[in-house]
């Protein structure tokens, strides 16, 4: 994972090849998780190798490696597990968690920091003035991390380029689609048309609708039982 700045110190000067020892050299790029990181989400070691594709999210694993006793000195081999990032991160959270408040508590404690002033008994304690912020520190990405992060990004391309795979295939089938509905749209105006031609004058006020039907003969009607189509012949079938 990412080394936070103040913590840079803490790391020997060859954590470099340290790092690439255990993780390609001891671990032959598979996470070394058993269990540790406490996810639950898999049985024995962790399948996850780097470069390749994460159980579970799908995301570019990138391999890293953890101090188990929260030590950066600490570089004895027996203390360091190769991990992906998702192991590394649930086995670092506790820790995290705890050096996370210790900052805050730092930080409000040196915000209200009080002075007393000296001039006169009834006078109430001030409190100091903020410290101006520091000039950011120059960071310099270890290899690991140029890695970890250059993954993260060919990983978001990859995302991108299939939404946009998929947005443009759902385009051209809507495209694809709107000359048949077109067509269909025409053939329902012909037959609602054919329906009108062929009801034209029907007789709707009688129960007995099959048998009077059309007040004026309609050529070409389809019902045999239309009395006055059959009686000038023009009936469809007898």
């Amino acid at each position: 994972m990412p080394i936070r700045p103040e913590n840079r110190n803490r790391y020997p000067s060859n954590w470099p090849e340290i790092s690439a020892s255990i993780r390609f050299g001891r671990a032959a790029r598979r996470c070394e998780c058993t269990g540790e990181c406490g996810r639950g989400t898999h049985d024995g070691r962790c399948p996850n190798q780097h470069g390749g594709l994460a159980y579970g999210t799908g995301s570019r694993v990138i391999l890293t490696v953890a101090h188990l006793d929260h030590t950066p000195e600490n570089c004895d081999p027996a203390n360091l597990r190769a991990m992906c990032q998702g192991c590394h991160l649930h086995y670092d959270k506790d820790h995290h968690r705890q050096t996370a408040a210790a900052t805050r508590r730092a930080a409000i404690e040196a915000a209200g920091q009080t002075v007393l002033t000296t001039e006169g008994p009834g006078d109430h304690p001030a409190r100091a003035p903020p410290a101006p912020p520091r000039p950011a520190a120059t960071r310099v990405l270890l290899p690991e991390e140029a890695e970890q992060l250059a993954g993260a990004v060919r990983d978001l391309e990859r995302r991108a380029d299939v939404s946009d795979a998929v947005a443009k295939g759902n385009l051209r089938h809507v495209k694809q689609l709107i000359p048949a509905v077109r067509a269909a749209e025409a053939r329902v105006h012909e037959l609602e048309a054919e329906v009108s031609r062929l009801t034209a004058g029907q007789c709707t006020h009688s129960l007995a609708i099959c048998e009077t039907h059309h007040a004026k003969p309609v050529p070409g009607c389809p019902y045999p039982r239309c009395v006055a189509a059959r009686a000038t012949g023009r009936a469809a079938t007898a």
